[in-house]
C-alpha cells in the first residue's frame, strides 16, 4: 500500500511538472519592438514570474519587461502540449496552441481586441533551435469560410506565433507568444512590428537571429509618466488623469485601425473626461501628451 501510495505520488508530481514545462519560472523571450504612431524602436522581453490561480486554474504569470508603454501581465498554463491563456475580457480560459492537431485542423481563437482570428493547419514537422528541438507547425490565417485571407505564419514550441515561415535565419515579422495578439500588427496604428530575437530558460539560449543580450536591463516599464485611466473597461464615460505637477496637453484616442477618433488639445490640466458610449465595443488606445512626454494607454470600451 505504501508503495501504491509513493507511485500515485510520483505520477502526480509528474503531470504537475509537464503541465508547466513550456512555462517555468524565469524562461523569457525577447523582441525588438519598432513603428506605431510614435515611432518606437526598442527591444523588451517576456518573462515567466510566478505560480498563480484564476478560477481555480493554476497558471503562471507573464509580465513584458522595458515595453515603451505599459503592458498588463498575461496569464497561461501548458497541458498535454496545449497552451491556454486567459482572456480577461472575456473572463475565460481560451486554447492558444494545440501541439496534438493534424494538417486541416482549424483553430478559433477570441482575440484581445473583442474580434476572432482563426488559423488553419496546413503542415506540422520540427525544427533545431540551438541545444532545442521544437515543434513546429505551418499554419495559414482563414475566415470563417475557411478562405485564405492572410499570409502563412509558424507557430513555434516554446516561442509561439513567428509572422515570417521559419525557412532561414532572416529576421521574422510580426511575432507574439500569444496568438491572440497577432492582429496587433497587422491593425494597430501604423503597424507596431515585435520580431522575435531570442529564447532563454535560464540554462540554453535559442538565438536564431541576434542574441539574449540586447535587452539589457531587466526593469519594469518606468513609471516616469504614471497616467490612470478610470474605469477600465468603460462603458459610458471615463476619466483620465496624470499625478499631481504634471499636465496633460493633448489626448487621442485612436482605434485599431490608426484612425484618430477623436482629440481634445490644449488641455494643460492634471484630469480630462471623454465619453465613450459613442464608440463600438473594442479595444482602442490612448495616446496622452504630458509635460514628461508622451504615454500610451490600453482602453477597453464596452465590456
Amino acid at each position: 500500500m505504501q508503495k501504491l501510495l509513493i507511485f500515485i505520488i510520483f505520477l502526480f508530481s509528474a503531470s504537475q511538472i509537464g503541465a508547466q514545462q513550456w512555462l517555468t519560472k524565469d524562461q523569457q523571450w525577447t523582441y525588438h519592438f519598432s513603428g506605431g504612431f510614435a515611432g518606437f524602436n526598442a527591444f523588451f522581453k517576456q518573462k515567466v514570474t510566478m505560480d498563480t490561480v484564476i478560477q481555480n486554474q493554476s497558471c503562471k504569470k507573464v509580465i513584458a519587461l522595458n515595453m515603451p508603454f505599459d503592458r498588463p501581465p498575461r496569464f497561461a498554463y501548458e497541458l498535454d502540449k496545449k497552451i491556454y491563456a486567459f482572456n480577461e475580457f472575456q473572463n475565460t480560459w481560451v486554447k492558444m496552441y494545440d501541439f496534438n492537431l493534424i494538417p486541416g485542423d482549424i483553430v478559433v481563437v477570441p482575440t484581445m481586441f473583442g474580434s476572432i482570428f482563426k488559423y488553419r493547419i496546413d503542415a506540422v514537422d520540427a525544427v533545431t533551435a540551438g541545444d532545442l528541438t521544437l515543434k513546429r507547425q505551418r499554419v495559414t490565417e482563414v475566415t470563417d469560410d475557411s478562405l485564405v485571407i492572410g499570409i502563412p505564419f509558424d507557430i513555434l514550441e516554446y516561442v509561439g506565433a513567428v509572422g515570417k515561415p521559419l525557412d532561414s535565419l532572416a529576421s521574422p515579422q510580426c511575432s507574439y507568444f500569444f496568438v491572440d495578439e497577432a492582429p496587433f500588427c497587422q491593425s494597430f496604428v501604423d503597424g507596431f512590428d515585435i520580431r522575435f530575437i531570442c529564447y532563454s530558460n535560464g540554462n540554453s539560449n535559442f538565438e536564431p537571429y541576434d542574441g539574449c543580450t540586447v535587452s539589457g536591463t531587466e526593469t519594469a516599464p518606468s513609471d516616469l509618466i504614471k497616467v490612470n485611466i478610470n474605469p477600465n473597461p468603460s462603458s459610458d464615460y471615463m476619466r483620465v488623469s496624470i499625478g499631481k505637477g504634471h499636465q496633460i496637453h493633448n489626448l487621442k484616442l485612436i482605434n485599431m485601425n490608426g484612425a484618430i477618433l477623436e482629440e481634445i488639445r490644449d488641455l494643460n490640466s492634471i484630469s480630462v473626461e471623454m465619453n465613450t458610449a459613442v464608440y463600438p465595443s473594442g479595444l482602442y488606445v490612448l495616446m496622452v501628451e504630458t509635460d514628461m512626454g508622451i504615454k500610451t494607454e490600453s482602453l477597453a470600451i464596452g465590456f
